[in-house]
């Protein structure tokens, strides 16, 4: 081997050494993925957050530990991964939430300098040709991790499981763009997107209610939600959908929308989509002119492909509502009724309006993915 083995090529252009190589920088490609999702981790529990789970990579679980505290995965493909936490007490500062951004491309950045300075060093040494197959792996890696820091630090959407959220980059320009600071956490902050995006009439001013049983059923959704069941979607439903009849109307919003985009994502099996449905025919019936509930009856109406029914809903809700958040959520699922009904032109002008009225909206990217395809980004 040592024969055929030639002084400066990569892994010294020898099968043997080249498997190693290969092997080499996959570890140290899970090890810089490990680093950053730990900076997340770092920085959020500096920063007074409740870490509820950690999931490195992608494709098949190889490894997992689950417990009714909290979560860790690891998985197949050494590609992206999540810290997922929440400010359970105590305001949410710009400097914190921009720093639990910042936690993953730091520690990338520093992975990325030990790396450059282990090549420099190990090519250099004469400690043998382990050494300097070590050394090249570490160049490779750090010339890949950049590339990595890159495309997470230039702000997108990046797909999680079935869903998609702001990357590091978008994540740290939301936490400097983002008015209000300091926030309340993170259940208080729900309650209050809720009441806008359903259009409740309340005091700017006035807190919304916060139920410590509520909050603790709404933090069991999302760890359940996150560490991707095998039982499905149904222990979720079973878990939001019985509402108390005395919730505050905030945190009856919030449950049935989580419920909602529940079915939503797991449209294909109808079972969902008719529970939601009978659901909201309940609500329907308490409060028969509700904007927010006739907004989200025909957007399941949508999926199960009562179109007619969808689009009286939808108008009647777009009629009655008062705010920009709610008139863009049922005008970016008119726009995907549109589009459904062979008028693409409608589609994209209704798209166009909603994203004017609600330029973060979820709805609207939803909505712009399932009819352009999931690399459109508005």
């Amino acid at each position: 081997m040592a024969g055929i083995a030639r002084e400066g090529y990569l892994f010294y252009d020898d099968p043997f050494w080249v498997v190693v190589g290969i092997l080499l920088v996959v570890a140290l490609v899970y090890l810089g993925l490990f680093l950053h999702e730990w900076g997340h981790w770092l920085f959020a529990r500096l920063g007074g957050y409740r870490v509820l789970g950690m999931s490195l990579g992608e494709g098949k679980v190889l490894y997992k530990r689950e417990t009714d505290q909290g979560f860790l995965h690891l998985r197949l493909l050494p590609a992206e991964g999540y810290v997922l936490c929440v400010k359970e007490e105590g305001v949410e500062t710009r400097l914190q939430k921009l720093m639990l951004s910042a936690g993953g491309p730091i520690l990338t950045l520093l992975f990325v300098v030990g790396c450059f300075v282990a090549a420099r060093q190990g090519v250099q040494s004469d400690l043998g040709p382990f050494v300097h197959v070590l050394a090249q792996a570490c160049g490779v890696t750090a010339m890949l991790e950049i590339i990595v820091l890159g495309y997470n630090l230039w702000p997108h959407f990046a797909l999680i499981g079935s869903g998609s959220v702001a990357n590091d980059g978008l994540s740290m320009i939301s936490a400097l763009r983002r008015k209000g600071a300091p926030w309340p956490p993170f259940f208080e902050q729900a309650l209050m997107m809720s009441r806008e995006s359903a259009d409740l009439a309340a005091v700017e001013e006035e807190r919304p209610i916060v139920r410590p049983e509520a909050q603790a059923v709404y933090l069991r959704f999302l760890l359940m939600l996150y560490r991707e069941s095998s039982a499905g979607p149904t222990p979720l439903f079973d878990l939001l959908l019985p509402i108390h009849p005395d919730a505050p109307p905030e945190e009856r919003v919030l449950f049935l929308d989580a419920c909602t985009d529940l079915a939503h994502t797991f449209r294909k099996d109808p079972r969902y989509l008719r529970r939601m449905d009978e659901s909201l025919e309940k609500e329907l019936q308490r409060s028969p002119e509700d904007p927010f509930i006739l907004s989200r009856a025909g957007a399941i109406s949508v999926e199960r492909g009562e179109y007619a029914l969808a689009r009286l809903r939808l108008l009647e809700a777009e009629e009655a509502a008062t705010g920009t958040v709610l008139k863009s959520y049922c005008l970016a699922w008119l726009a995907f009724l549109d589009s459904l009904t062979g008028h693409p032109r409608e589609a994209k002008e209704q798209l166009e309006l909603a994203a004017k009225l609600d330029p973060g909206s979820s709805a609207v990217r939803l909505v712009a993915e399932r009819i352009f395809g999931p690399k459109h980004n508005g």
